[in-house]
């Protein structure tokens, strides 16, 4: 898996599942749960320590399967971490220069966050083929909708507020997919329930194929 077949595989799934502050002992029966349910892309966000070894606990056990990246990525010290840890494709919270040129560099897939136009255009001249839309629920479907008219082309990622009741209507709006984390990834970490976090996954890919085949 490389750089240059990274934006071809998102736009044809559309769908990243977000892990955050996942217990160490449960990062792999949830990830191999979201894998069983049609997730090919996920992203482990780099809050705190733990979130590093838990990148290249995954990457270990399933790069070779599906997409694990790091998210949550806000400078080039950080991204070199990740890709050490294995990562094979960075998401930012915002445009970060220092981030783009190390995943330029070293031939990873990128994702830069962004917010106002300005800000999707400069990711894109930075070299972020899909770029993403954060706080997405902040702005709305309509904001998406209002992006294709001076950017037709633009390919957007809405992230932030995402779930199974709205992704569609940010489908129909003109996001190319979505970043989901708590409506998809968050159990109760006493008693996890992976076989929900499938079929929400399941439903989730599902309802993204369809759309992208016309067929919703």
């Amino acid at each position: 898996m490389n750089a240059s077949t990274f934006e071809t595989s998102l736009e044809r799934t559309g769908i990243i599942a977000i892990l955050r502050n996942v217990p160490d002992e449960h990062a792999e029966s949830l990830a191999n749960a979201l894998i069983d349910g049609g997730i090919e892309f996920i992203e482990v966000s780099l809050i705190g320590r733990a979130s590093i070894r838990q990148l290249g606990v995954l990457a270990e056990a399933f790069g070779d399967q599906v997409w694990i990246g790091a998210g949550t990525v806000t400078s080039s010290e950080l991204a070199n971490e990740a890709q050490v840890a294995g990562a094979s494709y960075l998401i930012t919270p915002h445009v970060q220069e220092a981030v783009a040129a190390f995943a330029t560099e070293h031939k990873l897939g990128l994702i830069l966050g962004a917010l106002t136009p300005t800000e999707i255009v400069r990711a894109q001249a930075l070299g972020s083929p899909v770029v993403k839309v954060f706080p997405a629920a902040t702005m709305g479907p309509a904001y998406f909708a209002a992006l294709r008219g001076p950017y037709p082309g633009a390919k957007l990622l809405a992230v932030g507020g995402v779930n199974q009741g709205n992704l569609e209507t940010y489908l129909s709006a003109g996001a190319i997919g979505a970043a989901l984390g708590s409506s998809l990834t968050a159990l109760d970490w006493e008693h996890p329930d992976f076989s929900r976090a499938r079929d929400v996954a399941r439903s989730l890919v599902t309802l993204a194929t369809r759309h992208k085949n016309g067929r919703m």
